[in-house]
């Protein structure tokens, strides 16, 4: 079961995954799928970073 993270786990479940695609321990068929998932959520960081003060 895949439970949903809390905003004190994202910074560690963030580390992990670039430790994995850094180990190559994700597959190659799935990096895309990947790169625009993280694109997207990247986007939503930068909108929301644009409204603090």
């Amino acid at each position: 079961m895949v439970l949903t993270p809390t905003r004190r786990d994202w910074e560690q479940v963030l580390r992990e995954l670039t430790t994995q695609l850094a180990d190559g321990r994700l597959y190659d068929c799935d990096l895309a799928s990947l790169a625009q998932a993280m694109a997207t959520t990247f986007a939503a960081l930068e909108r929301r970073m644009s409204l603090l003060p």
